[in-house]
């Protein structure tokens, strides 16, 4: 077929007749392990599309289904109905509560050529059942003979493209397959040893970004907001003349209360929540290329492919993994499955509840709770996932109160257990409400049902980077096909890694562990040397002071070093420190000599074999594998004392320390 047309990337233009504004949407739907980008469509509702032009042999590809975690509240079945210009051409009903055979995505193929040569509107309908009945259309798309779409103008401008893949920790990377990106590394400089300066995500993107560490630009959580008032990476190269894009595959980056978004001249909407599948972002990205405006442009493109849990499209699904993972011939650690999460606030409320119940402090949940008291009292535009959540469960989650008056409530006991004062009620109501968050995940983690091999979601992860590197190998193609690869710069990397099945902690990245602070970078651009392997600590502060250098662009000084000398000729990085910051400064570490110094700064836990209380320090060597599994400092006392010295000197001279 000559051409392929996603319906998911016209969602936004179609017209839509629906109970509520979320009831039609764009959602990651799993219905028996196999996960799809589809439109979410609770009945009754209807969706129109935009017109659109067929050409011969035009065939509807969809599938429909019913996401798991309403099967056992259906009352009755689900009606799927599709017309073109009125004249319906595909109806199912689907009663998974009933029928085990419709438990499981039913693809169809719809021959719509008798419409060849015409200007159609494709209308889906969604009806029968009403509660729990949670529709979902598989990727819906046509494939037809029509003519190659125009492509954009090709031009010899110097364009700047960072690619950007969360939760990609370089350990990982280097256990899958990842060929388009060896490929890109073969064009420019892979870095071998790159450190993030915070396991948080935006904390992570806005030192990159800016080239300061997190006590200057203050993300240092999961939420927050990017400083309108710092010099950053896109605002300096908007001032040299480039148009700068913002292409982001979690709505929340892209949200305009994460101040990411107002550092870009535009920001191309993220079509899904919470998150799309690259692919979409990347047919995004092609569309937005074909449109650019005509000047030098950069682009941040964030994919989330990689971030786990999360299980990929075939045949990624089954790359690195053979066989049923329910099989009980297959069990294999099948606790390390049961304790995996899928919402944030379930793995904090679950590992703070038995240290809070004995009398023990935790500054992590302190400051989730504070600042979700704040959102809900109105104080702060972002704020934690609970802060969402809440509301989303009712009143019944938030002790009959309103958002209002229930954060007033959560802020008092906040106070109290900030003051180590004893919190019954807090602790009664974390009990209460975890069952009702643990229900949010199940829709997330629908994939993970009855699988009792661990070995399962770690080859989901490596089958998600493959699939992240197909998606690289799509956009690197597209810029070939522009004429835009040669004399741009792309840049690879990722804000943090992730920590699998190690001291009690699984698929979490909330801790300052070298799978989470070492990750991938390849930087490819015209004076870069081509196929070389540049050795010693690359920071992420150095990223904004390396491409500006790079591209001629003036920068003011920043905590970040410009490594494009060795970039540029293959050099090793002279031997330097690395500080990095734990979630709300928890923790810090000094990493030198090729030892990490950790010091906690409050009291918090992760799991019952990585908790600490204010004070206490360890010392790690990174020649070890799992280098956290060992403190050293017993070992070489004179060392640990040394590197905590340099890193209360370092912090001594901080202008915000």
């Amino acid at each position: 077929m000559g051409r392929r047309e996603h319906l998911i990337d016209s969602l936004d233009r179609a017209e839509i007749q629906a109970p509520a504004p979320n009831h039609v949407e764009v959602q990651r739907a799993c219905v028996g392990r196999d996960a799809r980008m589809s439109i979410f469509q609770h009945p009754p509702s209807r969706v129109v599309f935009p017109a659109l032009a067929l050409g011969p042999g035009a065939v509807l590809l969809v599938a429909t289904g019913v996401k798991p975690r309403a099967w056992q509240g259906l009352r009755g079945a689900v009606e799927f109905e599709i017309a073109v210009d009125g004249r319906r051409v595909l109806r199912r009903s689907l009663d998974p509560a009933r029928r085990a055979e419709d438990r499981a995505w039913r693809d169809e193929r719809v021959d719509l050529s008798r419409f060849a040569g015409r200007a159609v509107r494709l209308e889906f309908r969604t009806g029968g059942a009403t509660a729990w009945a949670w529709a979902v259309w598989g990727d819906p798309c046509i494939e037809h003979d029509a003519p190659a779409r125009a492509r954009g103008r090709p031009d010899a401008r110097r364009h700047v493209f960072l690619v950007t893949a969360d939760a990609l920790g370089a350990d990982r990377l280097r256990a899958a397959r990842a060929p388009n990106l060896d490929r890109l590394a073969e064009d420019g400089a892979r870095c071998e040893h790159v450190r993030v300066q915070s396991p948080t995500t935006i904390g992570s993107y806005a030192s990159m970004l800016t080239g300061v560490h997190g006590d200057v630009h203050g993300l240092n959580a999961e939420w927050g907001c990017f400083p309108s008032g710092l010099p950053s990476l896109p605002g300096l190269l908007r001032a040299g003349g480039f148009h700068a894009a913002m292409i982001a595959s979690e709505r929340e980056l892209s949200d305009p209360h994460a101040g990411f978004a107002g550092a870009f001249d535009e920001v191309v909407p993220c079509a899904a929540n919470p998150a799309q599948d690259g692919a979409v972002t990347t047919r995004a990205v092609e569309r937005w290329l074909d449109a650019r405006p005509d000047r030098p442009c950069f682009a941040w493109i964030q994919y989330f492919d990689a971030h786990p849990p999360s299980t990929p499209p075939e045949p990624y699904r089954s790359m690195y993994y053979a066989g049923d993972p329910t099989d009980p011939s297959k069990r294999h650690r099948p606790e390390q499955v049961r304790a995996i999460r899928g919402v944030e606030v379930v793995q904090a409320f679950e590992q703070a509840l038995p240290v809070l119940e004995a009398g023990g402090e935790d500054a992590m949940l302190a400051f989730r709770l504070r600042d979700t008291a704040d959102a809900l009292r109105g104080r702060r535009h972002e704020g934690p996932d609970l802060a969402a959540h809440l509301p989303a469960l009712g009143p019944s989650a938030m002790r009959g109160l309103g958002a209002r008056a229930f954060g007033e409530w959560l802020a008092k006991q906040v106070d109290g257990l900030m003051s180590r004062r004893a919190v019954p009620e807090l602790l009664a109501w974390m009990r209460a409400v975890v069952p009702a968050l643990r229900g949010i995940e199940a829709d997330i983690l629908a994939w993970l049902d009855g699988v009792v091999d661990s070995r399962y979601p770690e080859a989901q992860h490596l089958g998600a980077i493959s699939y992240l590197d197909a998606q690289l190998g799509a956009l690197v193609a597209a810029l070939k096909e522009r004429g835009l690869y040669d004399e741009s710069a792309i840049v690879f990397m990722s804000p943090h890694g992730e920590i699998m099945n190690t001291l009690g902690i699984h698929f979490h990245h909330h801790a300052l562990f070298e799978s989470v602070l070492r990750v991938p970078l390849v930087i490819k651009a015209p004076g870069a040397r081509a196929g070389a392997r540049v050795d010693g600590v690359f920071d992420g502060v150095d990223l904004l002071p390396t491409l500006a250098e790079a591209l001629g662009v003036a920068a003011a000084p920043v905590d970040g070093v410009s490594r494009w000398a060795n970039v540029r000729d293959g050099s090793a990085i002279a031997p330097h420190p690395s500080v990095s910051v734990a979630n709300h400064g928890v923790m810090w570490s000094w990493t030198e000599d090729g030892h990490k110094l950790v010091r906690a700064e409050h009291p918090h836990t992760v799991s019952p074999q990585w908790r600490w209380k204010p004070g206490e320090s360890a010392l790690f060597d990174l020649a070890d594998a799992v280098p956290e599994e060992r403190d050293r400092s017993g070992e070489r006392p004179e060392l640990a004392a040394e590197l905590e010295r340099r890193l209360d000197a370092w912090r001594s001279r901080r202008p915000r320390a």
